[in-house]
């Protein structure tokens, strides 16, 4: 992991214990969940760069478009795994950790 993974990867892993979700066995996820945060955001950056009219056209979709939906898929369905996402508190049954408004998936993207 590198210093940005890592960073991300301590602020996921206490949002988590804070929510009583996390176990030993959840670490590669949590690792897998912060990986793609940065591999997202470092996409993000290029893909905002592009003509957004022709990003939905798969003839002129760039391999950094692909990766920036890719991991943007990832983050949601692991987000709502661990609770980071008011559909993953509620499913949990731990909407009562956070306020209503407050989403702790926030500081990460």
């Amino acid at each position: 992991m590198n210093a940005a993974t890592k960073k991300i990867f301590n602020q996921v892993k206490a949002n988590v214990e804070r929510l009583g979700v996390h176990s030993d066995i959840d670490e590669l996820e949590l690792e897998r969940l912060a990986n793609a945060i940065e591999v997202n955001r470092r996409a993000f950056k290029e893909v905002s760069k592009q003509d957004f009219s022709k990003l939905d056209k798969a003839y002129t979709q760039s391999s950094v478009y692909v990766t920036w939906k890719e991991t943007t898929n990832i983050i949601k369905d692991l987000s709502d795994k661990f609770g980071l996402t008011p559909y993953g508190r509620k499913r949990l049954g731990k909407m009562q950790e956070f306020q209503k408004d407050e989403n702790p998936l926030d500081k990460y993207i």
